[in-house]
């Protein structure tokens, strides 16, 4: 294959900066409002504490050294909490929703970069309308920064291997930093759609050399040399505690890899069940493969659209092959659909499919949007339920109010949408500006109600009413406790009390075979009360309210 010519598209300079800017609106709306749930507690106060006692280099959690994942994000979270001078929910979820928007950003400038312009804004709004990701992309956790650091990791690699960069030097170096930055979050899970982008394209375009370029080999010796520049040093210092070895991060890794026969199957399965979370933006590979379109389509915009393509598709097979059989692990595969959406919108504006393809193209966006404002209605319809009821204008910036007003603003842009969607199946022109400008509200609409419904679950799930009811019995008592850090650290962070880790690893629990030495009051998870319940030793039990086990509160007395 001959040499593709260097970047002859250019996104407008403020396009990437305002499709930040709408992004983020969508993302970080009421991104505060509610405590902390599940694995948010996990990240959140270690990267907290980890400000208060200024011991960066080994995660801890409530002293105990905590490295089930690496370090980067408690990092870029206790990083935000300085400069913002304060720790809370807000700062603690910024991280993710602004790493959500510059992903946003960073694919407008790369599909206009490919193709064009209107490509670029299909691009960076595609993102945003990938439901898939909605719940990762306003959480304290480390998978919206994942999704960001494993997709810019692909995006450097295609360049290198297939764009031709005037400045190669400078994309090495930005993939390199990329793809240590996803080691330095997640370790390898982040894999499958790197080395897709690696793998993927050289399948569908048949030049499997493109592999032998000594930029793509450095770039990953980069990242690998960033992530052991961190990993040695840290090894180093827990085998100086003395500690037992802590193993939780590899294990978790060997029974995602490993998984029994029942498990490989799902596996196989997941693809597929991943492709129709990823709806509308995985409806644009059907499009990519188009004959018509690869064509009459120029070389550089067919090869760079099949790249894509190439790098989601050999991610997912991969991800198959290896045995991963949830759906977060394969997550990382879904922003790289952002760019075939662009690709394809180009081709599109470009007149390179036939007469059928375009109407099948206007059809799927019809009925896309149809389910966009379906689900505007039934998220509406639960927060208006769970929603505080409406009783004045003060009242409207709470969850049923806010429900109502976005519900409302979808409704109106999705009906304006469809009308004019409709209009252009009659005409053989192509969408009209105020369409476009409808769709992108539905969307942002619709991603803003979900994340008000996502805050109802979270505060359903948060310790935050368990915290409460310990901090009403103990007082300022200190309290001992030994699997919650692991299970449920938000009760303890939200119960403002002195906490007295009894065990040395975070898997350990609480055992009546090895009771603490002193009485005083303990906090056990759901396994360790299933242990304890029957024991004469406890007294004044309390369950903790809480949405993830059935753990409890109790006076331990000593032997």
């Amino acid at each position: 294959m001959s040499a593709i010519c260097p970047e002859s598209g250019r996104a407008g300079s403020a396009d990437p900066l305002w499709v930040f800017a709408l992004v983020l609106l969508a993302t970080a709306w009421a991104l505060g409002d509610v405590p902390l749930s599940r694995t948010e507690a996990h990240r959140s106060i270690t990267a907290h504490q980890m400000v208060e006692s200024g011991q960066w280099l080994v995660p801890r959690l409530y002293g105990m050294v905590y490295m089930r994942k690496p370090p980067l994000y408690y990092w870029v979270v206790a990083a935000t909490e300085t400069l913002c001078g304060r720790g809370n929910e807000w700062v603690w979820r910024l991280p993710s929703a602004v790493g959500t928007a510059l992903l946003a950003g960073f694919l407008c400038a790369t599909a206009a970069r490919w193709f064009s312009r209107p490509a670029g804004w299909v691009a960076g709004l595609s993102l945003l309308a990938l439901p898939a990701l909605w719940a990762q992309n306003r959480g304290a956790d480390i998978d919206g920064l994942n999704n960001v650091a494993s997709t810019m990791a692909a995006v450097g690699i295609i360049e290198l291997l297939w764009a031709s960069p005037r400045r190669p030097l400078r994309w090495m170096l930005f993939t390199g930093l990329a793809w240590g930055a996803m080691l330095l979050l997640k370790g390898p899970s982040g894999a499958t759609i790197v080395f897709g982008a690696m793998l993927g394209p050289c399948v569908l375009l048949r030049h499997w050399r493109k592999l032998l370029r000594p930029s793509l080999w450095l770039a990953l010796l980069l990242g690998t040399a960033l992530f052991a520049a961190w990993a040695i040093p840290a090894w180093r210092a827990v085998a100086a505690m003395n500690l037992p070895p802590m193993p939780s991060g590899v294990r978790e890794l060997g029974q995602i890899l490993s998984p029994s026969w029942p498990t490989r199957l799902r596996a196989l399965a997941l693809p597929v069940e991943l492709l129709i979370y990823a709806l509308p933006a995985s409806a644009a590979l059907l499009f990519a493969f188009d004959p018509t379109m690869r064509r009459r389509a120029d070389e550089r915009s067919r090869t760079l659209l099949l790249a894509a393509a190439g790098a989601v598709l050999a991610g997912l097979v991969l991800g198959a092959l290896l045995g991963v059989h949830s759906p977060r692990y394969l997550y990382v595969c879904v922003p790289m659909l952002a760019l075939v959406a662009g690709g394809v919108a180009h081709a599109w504006l470009q007149g390179w499919y036939a007469p059928t393809s375009v109407r099948h193209l206007r059809i799927a966006i019809i009925i896309f949007t149809i389910l966009f404002g379906a689900l505007a209605l039934l998220l509406v319809g639960m927060m208006m339920r769970h929603g505080a009821p409406i009783r004045s204008a003060a009242a409207l910036p709470r969850s049923g109010g806010a429900a109502l007003v976005w519900g409302l603003i979808a409704i109106i842009a999705g009906c304006a949408a469809i009308v004019g969607l409709i209009r252009s199946l009659r005409s053989s022109s192509g969408g009209r500006p105020g369409t476009a400008v409808a769709l992108v509200a539905l969307v942002i609409a619709t991603a803003i109600l979900f994340g008000l419904h996502k805050n109802e679950d979270r505060r359903l799930r948060s310790g935050y009413a368990a915290g409460q009811l310990i901090r009403q019995s103990v007082g300022d008592a200190p309290v001992m406790t030994g699997g919650l850090i692991f299970a449920q650290p938000d009760i303890l962070f939200y119960a403002r009390v002195p906490v007295a880790p009894q065990r040395v690893r975070l898997e350990e629990l609480l055992t009546p075979d090895v009771p603490p030495t002193v009485s005083g009051w303990v906090a056990l998870s759901g396994d360790e009360w299933a242990l304890w319940k029957d024991s004469p030793r406890l007294s004044r039990a309390l369950a903790l309210p809480s949405g993830i086990g059935a753990h409890h509160l109790a006076w331990y007395e000593a032997p």
